[in-house]
């Protein structure tokens, strides 16, 4: 497929693990990002993300993003702000991801957040041949400092 000029049009498939709304800095670096890229024709945006909280509205959020993106909630991450949803977000893009991919045929896997590591289970597909890149908010290190800094529980350690 081919953008209005001429070039080939770009497939991204974006893992975030935080997006709308946003709950961190992960998901506001997200929600900016993403909605630059929507303003290129020649980028079709799929944002993989957990439904977040029961006043979800996915048509709103997509209107946001003036319609230009493809919202897949493909997990819940509850109301309630801890670590926990994304193993439940890393199984669902392992299980989800595939048929999705099949359909759209990406051509590229952008993960929002190399410490969420969204991406980690699609690591062992072999089949799966697309090209990958994460963002670095942090290091692991940064986090696990962070969070003992924090003096939080395992549960609530996205907080801190």
């Amino acid at each position: 497929m081919t953008s209005g000029t001429g070039l080939p049009r770009m497939i991204i498939a974006y893992l975030a693990p935080e997006f709308y709304p946003p709950w961190g800095g992960v998901g506001v670096y997200s929600i900016n990002l993403i909605k630059e890229f929507s303003k290129y024709d020649d980028l079709e945006i799929h944002v993989f993300t957990p439904k977040k909280g029961q006043d979800y509205d996915k048509e709103k959020i997509i209107e946001y993003f003036d319609s230009n993106i493809h919202l897949h909630n493909i997990s819940f991450a509850g109301t309630g702000d801890n670590f926990t949803y994304n193993l439940f977000f890393q199984l669902a893009v392992l299980r989800k991801f595939p048929e999705y991919n099949r359909k759209f045929k990406y051509d590229l896997i952008h993960s929002a957040n190399i410490v969420h590591m969204p991406d980690i289970f699609l690591k062992f597909k072999d089949n799966l041949k697309i090209p990958s890149l994460a963002t670095a908010h942090t290091t692991i290190k940064g986090q696990v400092k962070g969070f003992l800094k924090g003096n939080k529980n395992f549960f609530k350690m996205a907080p801190s």
